[in-house]
């Protein structure tokens, strides 16, 4: 008996050394995240005010630039007028990774407003305000029917308008960029959720990528090609992501190099017994 009871009380005892490394490690857990949260937080911060600090000098930098350019324009010897024009190339450049950063990082504590969105009329508008990049590249847009979604409207506008003109921007030299964008219900079908969603597809004929690169283009400044191939910042995927997050989606892609990609957006429809307004969880304000 007495064995039983020590081998009993020595049972005990580890358990309650377990509890108690149980409990310190929940802890330490708990400050970590706290700590992780409170850093996001201040590099947000930061790179909010650096970019909005940045602007001013980089306007005075493009716009005597083009003074110089404008008033010596006869005396300008070929070098000098393309030292000039690459002076100008990049200071806009930096001027849309600037403007790029400040749409990612710029977050507030009000959450945006949610609504009823109609893909069908937003992309409309979508396309209507992209209509000189489409002609430029002479680029096709096809769209079937699509649901309405349960979602903030200037943040949809921005998500559907970075993945079409991705879809054009990285075209195939030589064969004209077409964009897709529907409906997969079968996909949507197999999604196990609580929330009824939809699965949109865009589609394009580009030249794609591998995809041991699928989730690292959702990576902020996270480029596949040079800026002297293909114009943008890299940050266009690391904003649509963060809207998709923001409304309690997913956002993945699929691709081939030449053979296309498919960036596939899981999205709420209108839930039921929620009055339109503001959403449970925390989103980005555009």
């Amino acid at each position: 008996l007495k064995e039983v009871n020590a081998a009993l009380e020595k049972e005990i005892e580890e358990r309650r050394i377990s509890e108690e490394k149980v409990k310190l490690l929940n802890h330490q857990l708990l400050e970590n995240n706290k700590n992780l949260k409170l850093t996001i937080e201040e590099l947000d911060r930061f790179a909010y005010v650096a970019s909005h600090d940045l602007q001013e000098p980089l306007r005075k930098i493009l716009v005597f630039s083009d003074k110089l350019l404008t008033l010596a324009d006869e005396s300008l010897s070929e070098d000098m007028r393309r030292y000039m024009d690459k002076i100008i190339r990049s200071s806009q450049r930096m001027q849309k990774l600037i403007n790029d950063l400040l749409i990612f990082s710029r977050k507030d504590s009000v959450l945006p407003q949610f609504e009823d969105v109609d893909l069908n009329v937003l992309l409309a508008e979508v396309i209507s305000d992209m209509e000189v990049e489409i002609e430029k590249q002479d680029a096709i847009i096809r769209y079937e029917e699509l649901p309405t979604v349960w979602g903030n409207q200037s943040q949809m506008r921005q998500l559907f308008q970075n993945l079409v003109s991705n879809g054009i921007k990285f075209h195939r030299d030589g064969v004209k960029p077409v964009v897709s964008i529907y409906c997969d219900q079968a996909r949507a079908s197999l999604l196990d959720s609580p929330v009824t969603r939809s699965c949109i597809v865009i589609e394009d004929n580009g030249i794609g990528f591998d995809e041991k690169y699928a989730e690292e283009i959702f990576v902020v400044f996270k480029r596949l090609h040079s800026y002297h191939e293909y114009e943008g910042s890299g940050v266009g995927l690391s904003i649509c992501k963060k809207i998709v997050d923001a409304h309690n989606g997913q956002i993945s892609a699929v691709s081939k190099p030449e053979e296309g990609a498919r960036f596939y957006l899981e999205l709420p429809l209108r839930q039921q017994g929620i009055p339109a307004g503001k959403p449970k969880s925390k989103g980005i304000r555009l």
